[in-house]
């Protein structure tokens, strides 16, 4: 009896490409339909409270369709004492050199507003109507469908800053928008680095809660 053969590795990667591809296809069109949609300035009040769930529903189609597990996207218990470490990490030192940086090249004027109702209000709605659902889709749901482990991490880390930001671009025109490069960028390290959502979606609804409160915008 001959032995089946063994497809060569080459031969197996060209077989595998267009489901990623296809994946990869996916993820940027339901980017680019959200980003669209949250865009259009003419949307009720009512609608417009419930946009940002799409963030989530959308995404959570496909994984019903393609029977992903919640943990492929990064959502699963965490690791109490990492997350703990880098959020104490970025409170003690991240966000203070962004705050200086942002202050020393004029981009905010501080006017701090420590208000503990006002901030307890702010960081609830960032937590649970901001960072929340974008995490959920940039660092779990994007990540996943464009992970291309060819182009290595930082180039995915790059990929998902860059989209992060153009969606800033898109809804809130201007250089502030495009300046959240960096921050989506740190977050999707986050990501990469404990391998759960749990750090960039404190660190996302801090940092927002913490820019709001350094300008008197709470």
């Amino acid at each position: 009896m001959s032995r089946p053969s063994t497809p060569h590795p080459a031969n197996a990667a060209a077989a595998a490409a267009p489901s990623n591809r296809g994946s990869r296809i996916e993820g940027l069109a339901v980017w680019a339909a959200i980003t669209l949609i949250l865009a259009v300035p003419v949307w009720p009040t009512w609608v417009v409270a419930l946009l940002p769930s799409l963030w989530i529903n959308l995404p959570l189609i496909s994984l019903l369709i393609r029977r992903e597990p919640l943990t492929a996207w990064g959502i699963d218990r965490p690791d109490a004492r990492a997350t703990a470490g880098h959020l104490l990490l970025f409170l003690a030192l991240i966000m203070p050199m962004s705050l200086a940086l942002l202050t020393g090249v004029g981009a905010i004027e501080p006017a701090w507003d420590l208000s503990p109702t006002r901030l307890t209000a702010t960081l609830a709605h960032q937590l649970l109507w901001v960072a929340l659902p974008e995490e959920i889709f940039f660092r779990g749901y994007l990540w996943r469908r464009l992970a291309d482990p060819r182009r290595g991490r930082l180039a995915g880390i790059a990929a998902n800053g860059a989209l992060f930001a153009a969606t800033h671009a898109v809804i809130h025109p201007g250089a502030w928008a495009l300046a959240t490069f960096l921050p989506g960028c740190y977050f999707a390290w986050l990501r990469c680095r404990t391998k759960n959502l749990t750090a960039p979606i404190l660190a996302h609804a801090v940092a927002n809660t913490l820019l709001f409160a350094a300008t008197g915008r709470l």
